[in-house]
């Protein structure tokens, strides 16, 4: 191969750089200029194509770096965050969903008994009205939020119940009424 020699300028637009940034790079030992005072094009191409990758493998490096202290940053953050109780693992939380459901369909199927006796005689709105109550009882029982205080007196609530043995119970109208 024959060897093609270059001045500093013609190398500079053969790599598609400024002079100054050759001279910066001879500085840093990419290019070398021969005993000419010229520089080889084979060994200077060389030379910046081995800056290039050494500059590529170190950006690597830091991005990498970068990813790792990003991720000890993020596990730290969720450390925090689950001593202060604002997150919860996974595992936990559907052991919690779990006992949740199970309750719900124990509340929901007792349903039927605590309010059968209730329901007798009763008109289609008011069997409507006593089934949300009862069914708004068990969702705020099952929330943890304490139920609010009703606007309106229903009629079921007007003392026609009773509290025997922990279950509401119809008391004769005529008796309360009285």
């Amino acid at each position: 191969m024959k060897q093609i020699f270059l001045n500093q300028k013609e190398l500079a637009q053969f790599v598609n750089l400024s002079t100054r940034r050759i001279q910066q790079l001879k500085e840093k030992g990419v290019f070398k200029k021969e005993s000419n005072k010229k520089y080889d094009l084979a060994k200077s191409v060389r030379g910046y194509i081995s800056y290039l990758r050494s500059q590529a493998e170190g950006d690597e490096l830091k991005s990498a770096r970068l990813r790792r202290e990003i991720a000890k940053a993020n596990m730290a953050e969720m450390e925090a965050m689950e001593k202060a109780g604002s997150l919860v693992r996974k595992g936990e939380s559907l052991k919690l969903i779990s006992m949740l459901i199970a309750e719900a369909k124990q509340n929901f199927r007792i349903l039927p008994r605590r309010v059968s006796e209730v329901l007798v005689g009763r008109d289609a709105k008011e069997i409507e009205l006593i089934l949300m109550h009862e069914i708004d009882d068990v969702l705020f029982t099952l929330s943890g939020t304490p139920k609010p205080e009703a606007k309106e007196v229903f009629p079921w609530e007007r003392g026609i119940f009773e509290i025997k043995d922990g279950k509401k119970v119809l008391v004769n109208r005529n008796e309360s009424d009285t």
